[in-house]
């Protein structure tokens, strides 16, 4: 989902856009099958119209795609910090340590700068 929020929000509501790549995952597929049986074995009796069913359906779904598309990206997110980490702790080890002539040319070229 992403919400379209270039509109000023004081003049218009915000829109949400469903994120096609979330309905080809298998995860959320199964997420969502499991999230809609409850749900209309709960408001299956005759006194809930159909529109109304309908709506609170397409609110109910939005709320979940909201839920497990942050959930995807926070697990990202997460991902990527983990391997920017190895990675600047793999640096620092493959870094040696200057040698007491060369820490002289850089500071030579430091103070010239």
């Amino acid at each position: 989902m992403e919400i379209n929020s270039k509109r000023h929000p004081q003049n218009h509501a915000n829109t949400w856009k469903l994120n096609n790549l979330l309905l080809n995952d298998h995860w959320v597929n199964n997420e969502i099958k499991m999230e809609i049986k409850p749900f209309f074995e709960l408001n299956n009796n005759s006194d809930t119209t159909y529109e109304n069913l309908w709506d609170t359906a397409k609110v109910m779904l939005r709320g979940k795609f909201v839920a497990l598309n942050a959930y995807i990206k926070k697990s990202e997110r997460a991902q990527a910090d983990n391997l920017r980490s190895c990675l600047m702790e793999l640096g620092k080890k493959k870094q040696p340590e200057p040698k007491p002539r060369r820490r002289k040319e850089i500071t030579k070229e430091r103070r010239f700068k």
